[in-house]
């Protein structure tokens, strides 16, 4: 096994306050990986619980791990960014959620499959949730909106179009040359995005199914509707960097259209929830009329583009996009078995 350096960055946002003791079993599990070359680097983005200083008690004597008070929240992506500048020296980044527990050997195994397969951009463990689903990275589908795999593909690699940001295991040299994360998206599709750019640039994702991590699950917003705003406005940024101009339009149309569905089932059939199909409308009109930034980033994605559109097209599955249109329940309505 390669002695090259990993950097484990862990992003926290007031985790004492939200996952208790689990929190602990995190930080066990961070400290007692089996990998020999380990650098672990806390970002906190401005906790007013008590998490930084915990974090600084626990790092007093340990070689190798370091911790960074933010003074602002910069999400997801900032945070795990001023993360990554600081582990420029590392071969390898993986960034991981404040909620997920790792196998002792999640790490070594990780980075052993970078080593066999030097295609490979980035990857991820096999992630087991809380509710027991399985997370085996995800699909895309034309809209860009995705489908987690919840069964792997192939052993003992499988590779999938975009992997979790919650453990996500990368090459620093192609993280730093990709531009790293992207900021303006804040939280979610942040995974997305940086995926679809190591696509774009050649690169394949894989999910490493022998290395396991387990997901407490979306607890820094838990199940605010306010994840349907992010999601929707990201999306919208994400396609627009990076497809080509008459994708983009095509994949535009296509994503309107799934997601004034999903406003209409919020509003008609799911207890007329209002309050989440006005943010869904709020999410895709912020995403449109500051279309702008994410046009602005486009010409650097196209600079360090190898992939043509057809390419990354056939790794699209276009299920998705017609599960979407076409819900079950019209699905059976109209005696569709499919």
């Amino acid at each position: 096994m390669s002695q090259d350096k990993v950097a484990i960055i862990v992003l926290t946002y007031n985790s004492l306050s939200k996952l208790g003791d689990f929190f602990d079993r995190v930080l066990q599990s961070v400290f007692a990986q089996s990998y020999p070359s380990l650098e672990v680097i806390f970002v906190d983005n401005d906790s007013s619980d008590g998490t930084p200083d915990y974090l600084e008690r626990l790092a007093t004597g340990k070689e190798n791990c370091r911790v960074l008070k933010l003074r602002k929240n910069y999400g997801w992506s900032g945070g795990n960014n001023r993360g990554a500048l600081l582990a420029k020296d590392a071969k390898y980044l993986f960034f991981m959620n404040d909620d997920v527990v790792l196998e002792r050997d999640c790490i070594y195994k990780l980075v052993n499959v970078m080593l066999k397969y030097p295609y490979l951009g980035a990857v991820q463990p096999l992630i087991v949730n809380r509710d027991g689903s399985i997370n085996c990275g995800a699909d895309l589908g034309f809209s860009g909106f995705c489908r987690m795999l919840q069964r792997p593909q192939s052993r003992p690699v499988s590779e999938v179009f975009y992997v979790s940001g919650a453990a996500l295991l990368t090459r620093s040299d192609i993280f730093f040359r990709a531009g790293m994360f992207d900021e303006d998206l804040f939280l979610y599709r942040d995974d997305v995005d940086y995926s679809w750019r190591l696509r774009l640039m050649g690169y394949k994702c894989a999910c490493v199914v022998d290395a396991k991590a387990y997901h407490w699950g979306s607890a820094t917003l838990g199940g605010s509707p306010y994840i349907s705003y992010f999601i929707m406005r990201n999306n919208i940024w994400v396609i627009a960097k990076n497809s080509s101009l008459r994708w983009f339009l095509l994949r535009l149309f296509l994503m309107l259209i799934e997601a004034l569905i999903s406003f209409f089932r919020s509003v008609l059939l799911k207890k007329k929830d209002v309050k989440r199909a006005i943010i869904i409308l709020r999410g895709i009109l912020e995403g449109l009329v500051n279309l702008r930034i994410a046009l602005s980033k486009r010409a650097n994605v196209m600079k360090s583009r190898k992939v043509k559109e057809k390419e990354i097209n056939k790794l699209m599955n276009i299920i998705i996009d017609l599960d979407l249109i076409f819900p079950k329940r019209l699905r059976r309505a109209f005696g569709l078995r499919w």
